[in-house]
């Protein structure tokens, strides 16, 4: 329909049932905040057949005169109509005493102001097409709005991308400034869903005093106000935070004392508070709480102690009966042991999930995990496992370096330095010759090519001594490359010639690529092979 088809029916609705609500206008038209505006504009400014009533109604008058005190209708309107074509020009004293007998007693209000805008909106707006711009922008004020709406706030007005809300006018609750803040929250919630690209900012401000709760003094005890109004469920919350920001109702039921009927209403009142998202039933239903701050709040507000005791209960409970998340996810084991204060038992499962990451590239993931476990080693008593431990450690968190950072970065040096040093202290060790390769490997790339050569030559001796013919093969690989790029051509091709006899396709990879990528990743040796 045009605008003013629109404009008729609801012209005719209003002179049918004289008094209709915004909202009402709003489902019955799909009427959005920007459209109703400027239809309130042509039925209150040009054709003054309405009045707003409480910023809430609108009412048909069906002439030009303010038909009660309890219509608030605009001061500008107001003097549009202090002059009629048919009346006589009046003196500015008597428009000001017409405006005054005609205005509503003033009130003093307590606001909550929320101001909602886009980041980078005009960088979005260069990599988009101006109609999908336009279709994105609209989905966003749609999503505010129904955010809004839900906690009685007045979308006051529209600058640009931002939104002006008001929570306090023109309706006031006693708790104004928390339903900005939920508001806020859900606006923040809700947007990435929409658009991985939107990225809200939102601020509010308030003086508003709150009788029943106090005034929260930060966004932590606004939250924390909510969980402490639902009981037994703000337990089930904070167990549910130590979980973390998602969990499922099995794993959840299995850690929790609650009998299954209470956890279900527990968790029905955390989703109906919006506090919780559920998707699916129980006993397969999954958890995630609306928010990281709304986890963090509960998470924060258990006793150190309890909060250790949870982690430790959850821990055992994934080691013990749920052996796909053990083994899939190493790092919620190594995440709970340590919380718990149990470092022994979370240390392996640090390296573990370095491994699991290495083998799927995620090196990143990777120099966390390996570096997580050697931050805990330091706590431990100074014994010959400990260095076996921190030793196996430093040599699976080179890999990763040499992949993000080069191989020829300070913090590679410094793992395999560190490594070579332990194998010394515990004297010949099987880690020995990957510390040597990964040294090697170091030098020869940062150009410091006689260094590398007396690496090369460590390895040979070291692989000579062991009798092995995978590890002198790569031996003699790097000693040949060493003395290439040192001009001794004649002697690198003897150490190539070498290694390309004792090569078998069948059963040997790069030795000394493969050496170093292996020496981090975890992965056995392929068969025939023993780096």
């Amino acid at each position: 329909m045009t605008f003013d088809e629109v404009l008729g029916q609801i012209q005719d609705l209003l002179q049918r049932e004289k008094r209709v609500s915004y909202r009402g206008l709003k489902q019955r038209f799909a009427l959005d905040d920007a459209y109703l505006e400027d239809l309130k504009e042509e039925l209150i400014g040009a054709k003054r057949l309405v009045a707003d009533e409480d910023g809430r109604f609108l009412v048909w008058t069906g002439s030009t005169t303010v038909v009660s005190s309890q219509l608030s209708v605009p001061p500008s309107l107001l003097l549009r109509r202090l002059r009629t074509p048919d009346s006589k020009p009046q003196t500015l004293d008597a428009r000001r005493q017409t405006l005054d007998s005609s205005r509503p007693e003033a009130e003093r209000r307590q606001l909550t102001v929320m101001f909602c805008d886009l980041v980078g909106s005009t960088a979005l707006s260069t990599r988009l097409d101006p109609e999908e711009l336009r279709e994105v922008i609209q989905a966003y004020r749609e999503t505010c709005a129904t955010a809004i709406r839900r906690f009685e706030g007045h979308l006051a007005k529209y600058l640009g991308d931002g939104l002006l809300v008001y929570f306090g006018y023109p309706l006031a609750h006693e708790d104004d400034a928390q339903r900005a803040v939920r508001a806020g929250l859900d606006i923040l919630a809700e947007l990435p869903h929409l658009n991985a690209r939107l990225q809200p900012t939102v601020g509010a401000h308030s003086r508003a005093p709150l009788p029943s709760l106090g005034s929260p003094a930060t966004l932590h005890d606004a939250l924390m106000a909510r969980l402490d109004r639902l009981a037994t469920a703000k337990e089930i919350a904070q167990l549910s935070a130590t979980l973390g920001r998602e969990f499922s109702y099995e794993l959840l039921q299995a850690i929790s004392p609650l009998d299954e009927a209470t956890l279900q209403k527990g968790l029905s009142q955390l989703v109906e508070a919006e506090l919780l998202y559920q998707r699916g039933l129980p006993p397969q239903a999954r958890y995630i709480f609306k928010h990281a701050l709304i986890q963090d709040a509960a998470y924060q507000s258990l006793l150190k102690s309890t909060r250790q005791q949870y982690h430790q209960q959850i821990a055992q409970v994934v080691d013990e009966r749920f052996v796909e998340i053990k083994e899939t996810h190493p790092e919620l084991l190594a995440h709970h042991y340590t919380e718990a204060g149990l470092i022994t038992q979370a240390i392996p499962y640090w390296q573990r999930a370095g491994q699991r990451a290495v083998q799927r590239s995620a090196h990143i993931e990777a120099i966390d995990h390996f570096t997580k476990g050697l931050e805990l080693l330091k706590v431990l008593p100074d014994t010959p496992a400990r260095t076996q431990q921190e030793l196996t450690l430093q040599t699976a968190l080179a890999a990763p370096l040499m992949a993000t950072r080069g191989y020829a970065a300070p913090e590679v040096e410094r793992a395999y330095a560190r490594a070579r040093e332990l194998c010394q202290r515990l004297g010949e060790t099987p880690q020995l010759f990957r510390v040597f390769l990964g040294l090697f490997a170091f030098y020869l790339v940062r150009g410091e090519c006689q260094t590398a050569r007396e690496l090369g030559e460590q390895l040979l001796r070291l692989a000579q001594s062991e009798h092995n013919p995978a590890r002198l093969l790569g031996a003699h690989q790097a000693l040949g490359l060493a003395l290439f790029h040192l001009g001794e051509f004649v002697s690198a091709r003897e150490h190539l010639e070498q290694g390309i006899a004792l090569y078998e396709p069948e059963k040997h990879t790069s030795m000394l690529l493969d050496s170093i990528s292996s020496a981090g990743s975890g992965k056995r040796p392929k068969s025939g092979q023993r780096h």
